[in-house]
């Protein structure tokens, strides 16, 4: 496992309610906001009116408040964070979901060809850009009541697996979300996300190879004691 303080992330300015992470050399021309949603002042209602009227559809599926409600927080954010980074009215942005779930955004034109990504886990968004690389990104509290070999099993290599299983059992939690984030970062920039075989990832190193071509770095940014995030983009 990587040292947390060789890939430590810093902190900086605040941007549309939430905070700026310095990826490390070589991705430190990748933008990454994190939020804790629940600092947004911005209403509910409010929030709503400014969400595309396919993401308002969708928020109006979530049977729980507090679902719905994290939902279009992150949405809002998400599209006033990029607004603010490339000087654009929020409103003047779109961005589309593929089939698999990958977000692309479809106007204003000078930002079609920037790549995004977003995570969320609990109330804690985050949203990744970059206009030379494609990217990707996870976030995840380590919940060890989640951590067994058979959730080990579904995602990771041989490799991998061996490398988990010989942890101590204090480090296991904090491995199996090490190495989750980071295989969701991939499979994200990649576009496919479990679509592609997680088995045939190995993220273990600080690059990745995939079978397409598409040569990855990966790093891990450390904001909070108990979660793990990762982000990956390409060269």
């Amino acid at each position: 496992m990587t040292s947390a303080d060789d890939q430590r992330a810093t902190r900086g300015d605040e941007c549309a309610g939430g905070v700026q992470l310095h990826p490390p050399t070589p991705l430190d021309d990748v933008c990454v906001q994190i939020v804790d949603l629940s600092t947004i002042e911005q209403s509910q209602h409010a929030m709503t009116g400014e969400l595309e009227e396919s993401e308002r559809a969708r928020a109006s599926t979530f049977k729980q408040d507090l679902h719905r409600e994290r939902f279009v927080a992150r949405r809002w954010w998400r599209r006033q964070v990029i607004a603010q980074a490339a000087g654009v009215d929020p409103q003047s942005i779109s961005i589309h979901h593929d089939r698999l779930g990958k977000p692309r955004i479809d106007a204003p034109a000078s930002l079609r060809s920037t790549s995004i990504s977003s995570s969320h886990h609990d109330g804690v968004a985050l949203v990744a850009w970059s206009r030379s690389r494609t990217v990707g990104i996870d976030v995840a509290a380590c919940d060890a009541s989640h951590v067994t070999p058979e959730a080990a099993r579904i995602f990771m290599t041989n490799h991998e697996y061996n490398d988990w299983s010989q942890c101590d059992s204090d480090d296991q939690a904090a491995h199996f979300y090490w190495l989750w984030t980071r295989k969701e970062a991939v499979l994200k920039a990649l576009g496919t996300g479990f679509a592609t075989d997680p088995h045939r990832v190995d993220v273990r190193h600080p690059q990745v190879v995939c079978e397409s071509g598409l040569a990855l770095h990966i790093t891990d940014l450390v904001f909070r004691d108990g979660w793990a995030c990762a982000l990956a983009a390409s060269d």
